[in-house]
């Protein structure tokens, strides 16, 4: 059985390699604040995106953290090599979602 939930992604890159990103947000805590003697009440939020790169197949990974390391490591095997050596030649240093479309770029 599939899941069918609809969910809203932001397209970063969608050719033969696509990359996606869904910006959910946690609330860490909340800041309550008096000014002008009105009390306010501020939630904080955390920013935690989830990538998801669709590759050829229908292959698709998840990943939360953008580390080159992170990366690798959630690619299957077939790719590994390719996308070491994509980002040695062009001395990639993936470590931000910039960095990460670029790669992606690359790659197609």
């Amino acid at each position: 059985m599939t899941d069918s939930t609809d969910i809203f992604v932001e397209v970063l890159s969608e050719k033969t390699v696509s990359l996606y990103v869904s910006r959910n947000v946690r609330i860490n805590g909340n800041i309550k604040r008096v000014e002008n003697g009105i009390l306010y009440s501020y939630d904080t939020l955390v920013p935690q995106p989830v990538y998801i790169l669709k590759l050829p197949g229908g292959i698709t990974i998840t990943f939360k953290r953008i580390w080159t390391s992170a990366l690798l490591k959630a690619l299957p095997e077939e790719y590994k090599t390719t996308v070491k050596k994509i980002i040695q030649q062009n001395y990639l240093s993936v470590r931000s979602e910039k960095d990460l479309i670029k790669l992606v770029g690359l790659i197609n």
